[in-house]
């Protein structure tokens, strides 16, 4: 009860600076958000692109089924 009197009693100058306060950590965490989910964008596209890459060589390599032999030969050398 005493505690409620004292912050009732606080000047409006620290009440503004409590609120400005109260602005710029939300301001700040809400641009956390926005760069996790950024990385995360960035990174399934990184991952679609690798993906993409896989799937061209698998392709290619179904093509040409004598791609073992070629691919022995070229170990050899």
């Amino acid at each position: 009860m005493i505690a409620l009197g004292l912050i009732a009693r606080l000047p409006p100058w620290l009440w503004a600076a409590l609120a400005a306060l109260v602005v710029v950590v939300g301001a700040y965490l809400a641009g956390g958000r926005d760069e996790r989910a950024s990385a995360r964008l960035d990174a399934a596209e990184s991952a679609l692109e690798a993906r993409r890459a896989r799937d061209a060589v698998d392709r290619d390599v179904a093509r040409d089924p004598d791609i073992g032999e070629r691919l022995h030969r070229w170990q050899l050398d």
